[in-house]
């Protein structure tokens, strides 16, 4: 963060017993950590920076457009048309207060059975109504919801090859065996940059 001078909080992933309407743990304690920041930043009328442990800046400095939601760091399904695409990458993204606060209105009945899903998603033969997509596709449903929302997309960062807190291998949970797998992802990150 010191490198591209960001004064910053932690907070502390929140962990779950269940899955919910998610289709593994991780997935429902990162919407929900994801969810009570847009919450705070909302109850406050301020904008935020959500940045996940695993982001990586490739640019020095970091400035965040004037914007209503700002994505840091993406793959589009399509390129050349991030707006219409399915997004993944919520590792680093910005909200305006009045996103925050549109996003904490969204978020506050996505978990409950009558909750309406996102048209487009909901005609897709693979649409299953029982399980809600994880925080990327959270945050595209609500883009779509919310298309008067200003987006922009600059690839600032990317996601660096680690173990998963969302799907992690059974090997992340032996101590030995999980550094070992930390110093070959390094080594791997290091390949390919």
């Amino acid at each position: 963060m010191a490198r591209v001078n960001l004064e910053f909080e932690f907070f502390d992933a929140i962990k779950v017993k269940e899955k919910g309407l998610f289709l593994r743990l991780g997935s429902h304690g990162c919407f929900l950590g994801h969810r009570q920041l847009l919450r705070q930043a909302a109850q406050e009328k301020a904008g935020i920076l959500i940045i996940q442990d695993d982001c990586v800046f490739t640019v020095g400095r970091i400035s965040v457009p004037d914007c209503d939601i700002f994505y840091g760091g993406f793959e589009a399904s399509d390129a050349l048309n991030p707006h219409k695409s399915d997004i993944i990458g919520a590792h680093c993204m910005a909200f305006s207060p009045l996103a925050a606060r549109l996003a904490d209105q969204y978020f506050a009945n996505y978990l409950e059975p009558d909750f309406v899903p996102d048209e487009q998603a909901a005609s897709e033969a693979s649409y299953n109504p029982n399980v809600r997509p994880p925080i990327d596709g959270a945050m595209v449903w609500f883009r779509r919801k919310h298309p008067e929302l200003q987006t922009v997309f600059n690839k600032i960062s990317r996601q660096r090859s680690s173990r998963s807190d969302v799907s992690p291998k059974r090997y992340d949970n032996i101590p030995t065996v999980r550094e070992a797998m930390y110093g070959l992802r390094k080594f791997r990150q290091i390949l390919t940059n």
